[in-house]
């Protein structure tokens, strides 16, 4: 036992006078329950100083012997009430007092590092005894048991060097954590000081343990069934948590205590995701993005650049976090989500308070601008920006090159809300081209029938649906599907019917107002390469769309091997137009109208390019743009044969 905690001549006379009878004989070994009882009953008549219970110490300390613990069990398991005026009752008076005198001198800081490991000894047998028989005893002296108890692990366990010499069971441990987390989270207790202290402590307290040496997946099993029995009970209380203490008018802290609460709950949030050890499982992460991550992060940044928090919570790195689960591809759905949540109006504070977030903060919003769920919401999230224009000049003085990047994703909006708008009122009659190469014609989507195996190709009958479907689209349906890819990225999400078909209607807003351009690069292309077979790319990745035109046989170490593998098998005759996104890494092939590049367009194409002379110049290529834009719009079209059933 500690020096400091040995009930020696120098400690009895450091316990005031009136108290210090009573204090000798309740310590003694010898002391019967009615010794302890009066001691108790005598010094919770007086106010509970710092002053008063830190000479108490040892005293507190020997009432908390759990040699006792044994025959109180007995006497619980056996027949009968226990009431109040029982032996149970009022040694549960003692010993809940003796908790509560002993965490009021520990948080104090007048306990010696030496005496750590005693102090623990004899506190947790009492813990795991009140949380056994919490429920027989019903007395009001345990109802607040969580509170005592997830304050003495965070202070006695949160003590790193202390927590070394402690012998201790970790799992029995995380299994009270996580029923704690849950009874302080769910209990109606906003304005119990005591109650929020507790849960401020509690996730660096389980932090503290994940990184204990003798964390395994035990320990973690014992967290989530003490949370409920599931991840995903886990998985809420941490959200419950977040939510709880964002500002709002019921907010039970002040914004100083706001800050710990929140930036703790962000670390072990951030703790969960180790990719080399994952404290709870693989899908730990999964859960909680599915149970509103997003949005959460999503009000706590708002909540930080409205002002109503200070800037510094956990040093923004909660918003990092949060960009990090937007930006990689596909995301669009989650950024739909933090969207929803109020995510725009903090990009033009972000932009400001974090320079190396500019360019992750307009990759994950312009890699979005093709879909039309994602771009809806964009155009919704505007409107939720006050005094736009002034914040704007706000930029450009503060930041040139981050209001240039700004001025450039509104650039890209200004565009692609013209395309959503002629998508929404229908004024785009964008026709399909038929999937069947043989065929190779283009008709409007009405006359069409999608595979609905992989939602991409599309056929004009069912006598050009079954020749393709011999000819090898049997072969790549399966993988080419939407619903099973997981070759481009491992969280590979549906691309959802009207997300498919607005990219479509993209594509052909795109080569609509660019067909100058698209000619020019045609010739361009011819000029340099005139032996070479040519592609037209549509990349969306960078917000603007950038159009490339190169020869095909470059397209190997571009397209997937799927789709690398069905020009090989198929002997494709047409030419690729070919379109990237945000939704892949990859390239997939898609033969949007208005043509189809087939041999009548590269024949009439080398007929052009050979009637100009060597070495044109710009003025002379562009001379002869009118007539590829004619050859372009020249691409026959049949009638379609019997409609599929």
């Amino acid at each position: 036992m500690h020096q400091s905690l040995r009930l020696s001549d120098a400690a009895r006379s450091k316990i005031p006078l009136q108290s210090r009878r009573f204090a000798i004989a309740a310590a003694s070994p010898s002391a019967c329950l009615k010794e302890r009882a009066i001691f108790m009953q005598n010094i919770t008549r007086i106010p509970w100083t710092i002053d008063v219970l830190a000479p108490l110490l040892p005293v507190l300390y020997a009432l908390l012997d759990p040699i006792r613990i044994p025959s109180l069990s007995s006497s619980l398991d056996g027949p009968g009430d226990v009431v109040r005026d029982s032996h149970v009752g009022l040694e549960m008076f003692c010993v809940t007092n003796s908790l509560r005198g002993i965490l009021t001198v520990v948080r104090s800081k007048r306990v010696s590092f030496g005496a750590f490991s005693d102090i623990w000894k004899n506190v947790w047998p009492w813990l795991q005894f009140a949380e056994t028989y919490h429920e027989i005893l019903t007395v009001d002296l345990i109802a607040d048991r969580y509170v005592q108890q997830a304050l003495f692990i965070a202070v006695l366990g949160g003590n790193r060097e202390a927590a070394k010499t402690m012998a201790t069971d970790i799992v029995e441990i995380c299994v009270f954590l996580g029923r704690a987390w849950a009874h302080l989270l769910q209990a109606d207790a906003r304005d119990n000081a005591a109650a929020n202290t507790a849960l401020m402590a509690l996730p660096d307290c389980l932090q503290f343990w994940i990184e204990h040496p003798d964390w395994s997946r035990s320990a973690a099993d014992g967290v989530i069934v003490g949370a409920g029995g599931s991840a995903a009970d886990l998985a809420s209380l941490a959200l419950l948590h977040l939510n709880r203490f964002l500002p709002n008018r019921r907010s039970p802290l002040d914004h100083d205590r706001t800050t710990v609460a929140l930036g703790s709950l962000i670390s072990f949030i951030q703790s969960t995701n180790h990719e080399a050890r994952p404290p709870f499982g693989l899908g730990f992460v999964d859960v909680l993005l599915e149970m509103g991550l997003v949005t959460s992060l999503t009000n706590l940044s708002r909540a930080v650049f409205d002002g109503s928090l200070p800037a510094d919570v956990s040093n923004l790195s909660y918003y990092e976090y949060l960009l990090a689960f937007l930006r990689p591809c596909p995301r669009h759905q989650r950024v739909v989500e933090a969207l929803r949540a109020g995510f725009l109006p903090t990009v033009l504070q972000a932009g400001i308070a974090l320079p190396k977030c500019r360019a992750l903060l307009f990759d994950c919003l312009s890699s979005v601008t093709t879909l039309h769920s994602s771009l809806s919401q964009i155009r919704a999230s505007l409107g939720q920006i006050k005094d736009i224009n002034e914040k704007a000049r706000f930029i450009k003085e503060s930041s040139p090159p981050f209001y240039k990047s700004w001025q450039d994703f509104m650039a890209v909006l200004k565009d692609r809300f013209q395309a959503l708008d002629a998508y929404n009122a229908g004024r785009l009659n964008v026709p399909i081209c038929c999937h069947n190469h043989e065929c190779a014609g283009t008709f409007h989507k009405q006359e069409m029938k999608v595979c609905s195996g992989c939602t991409i190709a599309y056929y004009c009958s069912k006598a050009c649906q079954q020749t393709d479907w011999l000819g090898g689209h049997r072969q790549f349906c399966t993988r080419l599907s939407w619903r099973s890819r997981v070759d481009c990225h491992p969280e590979h999400s549906p691309m959802t019917a009207r997300n498919n078909s607005f990219l479509h209607t993209l594509l052909y807003w795109e080569f609509r107002s660019r067909q100058k351009e698209i000619a020019l690069g045609y010739l361009r292309f011819m000029q340099n390469k005139p032996d070479k077979t040519p592609y037209m790319l549509f990349d969306f990745r960078h917000g603007a769309c950038q159009i490339q035109i190169d020869e095909i046989e470059e397209l190997d170490s571009a397209l997937t091997p799927v789709a690398v593998e069905a020009v090989a098998k198929r002997g494709e005759r047409i030419l690729f137009n070919l379109a990237r996104g945000s939704e892949y890494h990859d390239i997939i092939p898609r033969l949007f109208p208005p043509f189809v590049a087939g041999r009548e367009f590269l024949a009439g194409l080398k007929t052009i390019a050979a009637g100009m002379p060597s070495g044109a110049g710009e003025e002379q290529l562009e001379e002869c743009c009118p007539a590829v834009m004619r050859l372009m719009e020249g691409a026959p079209k049949i009638d379609a044969g019997d409609d599929m059933e």
